[in-house]
C-alpha cells in the first residue's frame, strides 16, 4: 500500500491510501471512501510568466443564473457555434407590448430649469413638489437640471407645463 496525496472534492487536501488494485481511497480524517482527484498545478506555457500574483483574477467571474440561461435559450441555439433563433412577428409584438410602459417616452418630463449649483436646483425641485408634481434633479454636464415627471398622458404633461409656468419658470418645456 502506497500513501499518495490527493485533493478530495469537498474535503480539501487529505492523505489517502490507494491500493495497487485500483480500489477506492479511504480518507484518513473521516474514515469514509472518497473519489480522489489528483492535484494538478497548471501554469503558464514555457517562456511566459504570471502577470499578477495577488489573486486578482476572479474564478467566479461570469457565473450564470437560471433566469439568464432561460432568457438566453429564447434567443440563441444550443449548438456550436451558437446561432440566433429567428423570432416570429407575434413574439416581437408581444415583447414590445410587455415593455411598453417600462421606460418613459420622450416628452414625459417637463424640464423646469437648470442651475450651476445643486442647492438652487434642490430648492426649485422642492417648489415643484409643493405644487403637487413629482420632481427630480439630474446632472447634465456642469448643470443640475430640475425635471418634473414622469408624466403619463398628454393632458398631464400640458397641465404640468402650465403649473411650472405659473410657478415662475417661463422657460420650462416638455422633454
Amino acid at each position: 500500500m502506497v500513501a499518495v496525496t490527493f485533493r478530495a472534492l469537498a474535503i480539501g487536501v487529505a492523505v489517502l491510501s490507494w491500493s495497487a488494485g485500483g480500489a477506492p481511497a479511504q480518507d484518513a480524517a473521516s474514515g469514509g471512501f472518497v473519489d480522489p482527484v489528483p492535484i494538478v498545478r497548471i501554469g503558464p506555457p514555457a517562456g511566459f510568466e504570471y502577470a499578477f500574483t495577488d489573486g486578482r483574477l476572479n474564478p467566479n467571474r461570469g457565473v450564470r443564473t437560471a433566469r439568464g440561461n432561460a432568457q438566453s435559450a429564447q434567443i440563441w441555439t444550443n449548438t456550436v457555434p451558437r446561432r440566433e433563433i429567428p423570432l416570429s412577428r407575434a413574439a416581437i409584438e408581444a415583447a414590445a407590448s410587455a415593455n411598453a410602459g417600462a421606460h418613459p417616452t420622450r416628452g414625459s418630463y417637463v424640464q423646469v430649469a437648470s442651475f450651476r449649483h445643486l442647492s438652487n436646483a434642490q430648492t426649485a425641485a422642492a417648489q415643484v413638489r409643493s405644487a403637487g408634481l413629482p420632481s427630480r434633479v439630474v446632472t447634465s454636464g456642469a448643470y443640475q437640471v430640475v425635471l418634473a415627471g414622469p408624466l403619463g398622458t398628454a393632458s398631464e404633461r400640458q397641465s404640468a407645463l402650465q403649473t411650472t409656468h405659473a410657478l415662475g419658470y417661463g422657460d420650462a418645456f416638455l422633454r
